[in-house]
């Protein structure tokens, strides 16, 4: 809201509700809610971690569909 963001574009919209839904419907346990193997280096991300990247990555991928007024 500080930002203006524009929620009468469903783009805005998608990118929120994936970020809110993410965030609270990834449950974190010991083993963490998604884990990433590479060799002996083990990557545990909660559901806020998923939400956040999935949020950058989404806006990262519509920064050419933005329609500048």
């Amino acid at each position: 809201v500080e930002n203006q963001v524009d929620l009468s574009q469903s783009r805005n919209v998608i990118v929120a509700s994936l970020i809110m839904s993410l965030a609270l419907g990834i449950t974190f346990s010991a083993a963490g809610a998604i884990s990433f193997s590479i060799g002996s280096l083990t990557l545990n991300f909660s559901g806020l971690a998923v939400a956040a990247i999935v949020g950058i990555v989404d806006n990262g991928i519509g920064l050419n569909n933005h329609e500048h007024n």
